[in-house]
């Protein structure tokens, strides 16, 4: 309060007259011991303020390290599950796929992996395996019809021949009975003419017999 009013009448005083005189003189020292006391005060209030600072400061680098730390932690957990992940999931699902493809694509001969595993790749991995083996016996009841096939057409073709043979040879017989039929009705034949030519000279041996008995 007595600072306020030196100051006041101070300024009053060099408004009018401009000149501070005594006035200055008993201001300055009045008021250079209480600005020591003030700034002794700032000083140390600027200790404690550069003191809680420092703490705040360590406080705060201790903080971000650990945060850098969890960030780091997090990073290289997120990393380790990214990697495990493309290597227990990411990966063996590509592979089942290709093999899938190589199935549907007609290769029998390839091995399904992860087959050991009880998860649920292990289930996809046996569920392809157990398609490939249908798709093999599939394919070996294809094979094994087609070449029943191949036999029934086979033995029908030897039964064919064995007709057309049979027919050959019944058509032959037939054509060999014909002309012995033939060779038999023209023998026939020739004995009957024989014959009647016979008949018809003894008849006219006994025609001339009779005729030189008459005679």
């Amino acid at each position: 309060t007595e600072g306020a009013g030196l100051t006041a009448a101070v300024l009053d005083i060099g408004r009018k007259s401009g000149n501070y005189g005594e006035a200055g003189t008993k201001f300055s020292e009045s008021i250079v011991a209480k600005l020591q006391t003030i700034l002794g005060l700032r000083d140390a209030a600027l200790k404690v303020a550069l003191a809680e600072a420092e703490a705040e400061k360590a406080k705060a680098e201790t903080n971000l390290m650990f945060a850098l730390g969890a960030i780091v932690l997090v990073v290289l957990v997120i990393g380790g599950v990214a990697v495990v992940f493309s290597r227990r999931v990411v990966s063996p699902l590509v592979t089942i796929t290709g093999r899938v493809g190589d199935l549907a694509g007609g290769r029998r001969d390839i091995e399904i992996p992860y087959r050991e595993r009880t998860d649920e790749i292990g289930a996809m991995a046996q569920a392809v395996e157990v398609f490939r083996q249908n798709a093999i016996a599939a394919e070996r009841v294809q094979q094994e019809a087609a070449e029943g096939r191949l036999r029934e057409a086979e033995l029908k073709r030897e039964q064919e021949d064995r007709e057309r043979a049979a027919a050959d040879e019944r058509r032959a017989n037939e054509e060999k009975a014909r002309l012995a039929e033939v060779e038999r009705q023209r023998e026939a034949a020739e004995a009957t003419r024989r014959a009647e030519a016979e008949r018809q000279a003894e008849a006219e041996r006994l025609r001339q017999e009779a005729e030189n008995r008459r005679k």
